[in-house]
């Protein structure tokens, strides 16, 4: 080896060691104080409210592990699935570590909700709201990710309170139809009465 210069691999390369920074301390490349985000999304989190309030005082790499694995509150969660801005900051609060057993108080609410969103890494996957929230209750995977399993008895009562749910939607379509149905026909016999009358009374006249 020359002196003074490290030992070089097969393939030229410099040996891992040789790479390996050294000490504790991380260094680092671009700008310190942006951390080399876009300027925009700085400014947007720098200025926002849970920054200001929550996080600028953070110093620690404890206190910020901590701040992650933050626990809401069941307000902050409501507020997170009924989100006006996304529906994807919505989802993050549906993916929230809920109980199983608390699914069906969380999701039933929203098992009809019509927003849509594309649920699949690099798009082409459009569902509501509603329809992934369905899926989650009773698939056990997601795009070949498998989901914790729910407890059996926990599973079947979901499963349960699903069949009842469509069940009653089914019922009231009915219903809708059944009153849809009634109120042509009650307007076909009053259009057929009042024609049928006017025959009468201009036959009278005529007479």
């Amino acid at each position: 080896m020359v002196s003074g210069l490290p030992q070089m691999g097969l393939l030229g390369a410099v040996d891992e060691d040789e790479q390996a920074p050294r000490g504790n301390i991380l260094k680092l490349w671009g700008n310190p104080q942006t951390m080399n985000l876009n300027t925009m999304i700085y400014t947007n989190i720098a200025q926002s409210p849970y920054f200001k309030a929550n996080l600028v005082e953070l110093k620690t790499y404890h206190e910020v592990i901590d701040e992650i694995y933050y626990k809401l509150t069941r307000k902050q969660l409501k507020g997170l699935l009924d989100h006006p801005d996304s529906p994807y900051i919505r989802a993050l609060g549906f993916i929230y570590c809920i109980p199983p057993e608390d699914f069906w108080w969380w999701y039933s609410p929203y098992l009809s909700d019509s927003e849509e969103l594309d649920v699949k890494a690099g798009g082409g996957c459009i569902m509501t709201i509603g329809n992934m929230l369905e899926h989650w209750l009773t698939k056990l995977d997601w795009f070949s990710t498998l989901f914790p399993r729910i407890p059996v008895p926990v599973q079947k009562k979901l499963e349960e309170k699903m069949r009842l749910r469509k069940c009653q939607a089914l019922l009231e379509v009915g219903s809708v139809q059944e009153k849809e149905s009634k109120r042509l026909s009650d307007r076909n016999r009053d259009g057929s009465h009042h024609k049928s009358g006017g025959h009468s009374h201009r036959h009278e006249k005529h007479r």
